[in-house]
């Protein structure tokens, strides 16, 4: 295996490689059978026993083909010493499982899994964390095996208790979000509908908190080098995006935990780009993490906590396949006011010292043997002592000499004419926040009332990159307006909402 520590040099900015540290493996655990793919799934689950030590789960999806064996789940706690064997193993799961957080409210971290109800049916079953856990489901719902995914939304609505979803691909293209509590019904709260004929403009492929308000928002898609939506929480969640992305050049893979500092949890896409949540977003990347992968795209992006201890929060890049690796690519990204593009460290498979056979999955636990830094588990389908599908789970302790330093990194300047508004709706006074491609030096702002007529009109200066402009719109009455923004041959707009 490859462990490279890159560091980002001073003005040149040029990647070299130092000797190597060996990943200090504190845990180590492969599947009771043949065919167990035990680490098809890692749960980071928080401290369950209140003992200070951050716990976790592993799932193993079973036997594939004529195989006879069985799912089933682990569970750990951690300490110090490591734990050789599970405080709890559960045979009852079937065919998937998944963190949802603390649906209930009781400050433990809770978990679904995925069973075959009557045929044509999954049943999609939540079990309460704590340390009083067992495995029985304290919550379920059956849906139609139509190709949709269920899923953890965060607290979309405010109200203290993590929701979850349920996607709906064929037929009907749909989403539905149950709202927790306690007690939890069954009930949808919200439905979003794709526009027809977009496909799975309604599917959430990110879930999280991007601008700060405490609500969880969702980040959807509609084909590929097509449009992201964003779609912001609230006590009363609007069924219109807040930003719509056209011609982007990849698809959200997933909202990670603040990269950067700046409070405000990130977007991840396949290609690498990072944006930055905040107040006011933007579609033009901040930074490209470099995935080595021939491939290129990532299939998992995964917040790995401080993995360094350096005070920001580092992610997880990986694919179970690449062409030029052996199988499995993992690659972690340091967190940082600037943020380098290159790796702190890449994990390839079917090379010393580790030898995993295909890295599938990766999970930021916390911390989980008591030293203050934060770990992670990395999944692999097996090792060099034997080629099947066994499953292999390995914990790898934090490490606090790991350093990558970026220094006068470029800022990248729009292509095109953005505009986004926030707060909206909004009284009286609003900021909005204008991405300015190269060449323009002013801004046209005109307003217009449904009806189509110009209420107001304003030229404002503006430079290349980022630009905030007050809106002041004390002048009109409550409704909707458009807003379009023209410099030459640059046009585009945005809905406004304007309350009294």
């Amino acid at each position: 295996m490859r462990y490279i520590l890159a560091f980002w040099i001073l003005g040149s900015l040029a990647a070299a490689t130092y000797a190597q540290p060996s990943p200090h493996v504190i845990w180590d655990r492969s599947g009771a059978q043949d065919s167990s793919r035990y680490g098809a799934v890692i749960l980071p689950l928080g401290d369950q026993n209140n003992d200070g030590y951050a716990d976790w789960a592993v799932f193993a999806a079973g036997g594939m083909g004529n195989s006879t064996d069985r799912p089933y789940m682990e569970f750990f706690h951690g300490g110090n010493p490591m734990p050789t064997q599970p405080y709890l193993t559960y045979y009852g799961i079937g065919r998937g499982a998944g963190v949802v957080g603390d649906v209930n409210g009781d400050g433990y971290v809770d978990w679904y899994g995925r069973t075959g109800a009557q045929p044509g049916y999954y049943r999609f079953s939540i079990y309460f964390g704590g340390p009083n856990a067992d495995t029985l489901p304290d919550w379920s719902i059956t849906e139609p095996d139509d190709g949709g995914w269920f899923g953890s939304l965060g607290d979309f609505n405010g109200d203290g208790y993590a929701d979850v979803f349920y996607y709906h691909d064929v037929p009907g293209d749909y989403v539905e979000v149950f709202y927790g509590g306690s007690p939890m019904d069954t009930l949808p709260d919200w439905t979003l509908h794709s526009t027809p004929p977009h496909s799975q403009e309604a599917a959430p492929q990110a879930c999280g908190d991007l601008n700060g308000d405490g609500y969880s928002d969702f980040v959807t898609c509609r084909g590929l080098n097509g449009t992201t939506y964003i779609f912001l929480g609230g006590t009363h969640p609007d069924t219109l995006p807040a930003y719509t992305w056209p011609n982007m050049p990849s698809l959200p893979l997933g909202i990670v935990k603040d990269m950067n500092g700046d409070h405000f949890n990130d977007l991840v896409y396949y290609n690498g780009d990072i944006h930055f949540g905040g107040l006011a977003m933007r579609s033009v990347p901040d930074v490209t993490l470099e995935f080595p992968c021939t491939e290129v795209n990532a299939f998992e992006a995964v917040s790995a906590g401080d993995f360094n201890h350096d005070g920001y929060n580092d992610v997880i890049l990986l694919r179970n396949y690449c062409t030029n690796s052996n199988w499995g690519v993992l690659s972690l990204f340091l967190g940082s006011p600037q943020i380098s593009p290159q790796p702190a460290f890449t994990i390839e498979g079917l090379t010393p010292p580790l030898n995993l056979h295909s890295v599938w999955t990766a999970a930021g636990l916390g911390d989980v043997n008591g030293d203050s830094i934060d770990d992670i588990a990395i999944g692999a389908l097996d090792d060099l002592d034997y080629l099947g599908w066994r499953g292999r789970c390995i914990v790898v302790a934090g490490d606090t000499t790991l350093r990558v330093e970026a220094h006068d990194l470029p800022v990248p300047i729009p292509r095109k004419l953005e505009v986004s508004v926030y707060p909206n709706p909004f009284n009286g006074q609003t900021v909005i926040q204008l991405e300015v491609p190269a060449g323009v030096s002013r801004i046209t702002l005109t307003t217009y009332n449904l009806l189509g007529q110009q209420v107001a009109q304003k030229v404002i200066p503006a430079n290349p990159g980022s630009n905030r402009y007050t809106y002041d719109g004390r002048g009109l009455s409550s409704g909707i307006y458009l807003l379009r923004a023209q410099a030459g041959q640059y046009v585009t707009a945005q809905k406004l909402m304007l309350l009294r």
